[in-house]
Order: structure tokens, then C-alpha cells, then sequence
């Protein structure tokens, strides 16, 4: 486990389980704050108050997909106040990450999510400032 940190993530995924998985694992990897959210909503609400630097987000919810809430990231002029990690249940391909990075996103993993991936990525971000 790594020593504690003073950055938050946010896990935003309609899944309970997924949240409670991906967040235990986030926080042995990187001791971090985790704040875990089923309603992508909410969690947009959210982002000025405990100012996240990763943001790991499902690709696909009823409320807002993961597009979705990174063009409003966009129409906000916000993409680079956070490292977002795209998470899907979906099978992608190179051509789709590609078009995921270029919009910004900085990883995209497929579940079921192995732990030493996700946790290294996450280790590397946090390494990374955000922001102008």
C-alpha cells in the first residue's frame, strides 16, 4: 500500500458493487481519498467542493455516459482540471481509445479492471499536476 495522500479520486459508476470494488482498490494502491458516486449528476455537483485530481468513470450509465459528462467537461473548458480514467464493460479496440485519448481522456481499461493496471495508471496521474 502506498503512503497517504492529500489528492481525492472520484469513482462514478451506477454499479454499487463496481464503486465499492474499484474503490478499495484505489485506496490500497494509492491511499488516496476514494469518494464513489452512482449518479453521474451527483457527482458533477460534486466537482467544485472536494476537487478530485483522477476522475475514473464509467463508460456507460442511464443517467449520463461517460461521453456525455467529458463534453460537458469540454463545454465547461474543465478537461484539464482533472486526469480522466474512462472504465467499460464494452469491448474496445485501438481505433476507440485512440478517439477516447484525443478527447482527453488519459487511460481506458475494460472491466472486469486488473488491479496492478489500474492502480499503476492511477500512481502515474496522480504524479501529473492538472490544471492551466
Amino acid at each position: 500500500m502506498s503512503e497517504s495522500c492529500d489528492q481525492k479520486i472520484f469513482v462514478v459508476d451506477d454499479d454499487p458493487t463496481t464503486c465499492k470494488f474499484l474503490k478499495l482498490m484505489l485506496q490500497k494502491s494509492s491511499g488516496c481519498s476514494v469518494i464513489t458516486f452512482n449518479n453521474p449528476e451527483q457527482a458533477w455537483s460534486s466537482l467544485d467542493e472536494h476537487r478530485p485530481h483522477v476522475i475514473c468513470i464509467d463508460l456507460s450509465m442511464p443517467q449520463l455516459t461517460g461521453i456525455e459528462w467529458m463534453v460537458r467537461l469540454s463545454e465547461a473548458k474543465r478537461m484539464n482540471d482533472f486526469h480522466i480514467v474512462l472504465v467499460t464493460g464494452q469491448k474496445i479496440d485501438e481505433e476507440f481509445t485512440f478517439k477516447m485519448m484525443s478527447m482527453g481522456v488519459a487511460e481506458v481499461f475494460e472491466k472486469p479492471v486488473k488491479q496492478e493496471d489500474l492502480g499503476a495508471a492511477i500512481q502515474e496521474l496522480l504524479q501529473e499536476p492538472v490544471g492551466d
